[in-house]
């Protein structure tokens, strides 16, 4: 059998964000926007939903911060030892998890801020 290797156009417009930075992390982008979207929760104990925004939302907040500073740093040191294309992945993943961060603390950031103060 003849097999023949197809090479792309080097055209990336048509690139999805699946592509650019990876299904895990698009799967865990999406973990990231449930918890901010938690923030919005109300937290008395009226409503059985609290325990989402008092107990279960700054956990799972904490560790997404911890892996994306993971996945940060590997990135990071990745990056500078590949060239072109694989080297604007990287990038991308640098941008995409920074982004993922600052929305965290945006969003986070008072309640763990009031924690602190409150004490």
């Amino acid at each position: 059998m003849h097999m023949e290797q197809i090479q792309g156009s080097g055209n990336t417009d048509s690139v999805t964000l699946i592509k650019q930075v990876g299904p895990l992390r698009v799967l865990f982008a999406v973990i990231v926007v449930f918890c901010l979207l938690l923030v919005f929760l109300p937290d008395d104990e009226g409503s059985g939903w609290y325990v989402l925004s008092v107990h279960l939302a700054p956990v799972l907040v904490i560790l997404t911060i911890w892996v994306l500073l993971f996945d940060l740093m590997m990135a990071s040191i990745l990056m500078p030892k590949k060239a072109g294309q694989e080297r604007l992945h990287y990038r991308n993943i640098l941008l995409w998890d920074g982004c993922l961060l600052v929305a965290l603390f945006a969003f986070w950031g008072p309640f763990f801020a009031s924690l602190l103060t409150a004490g």
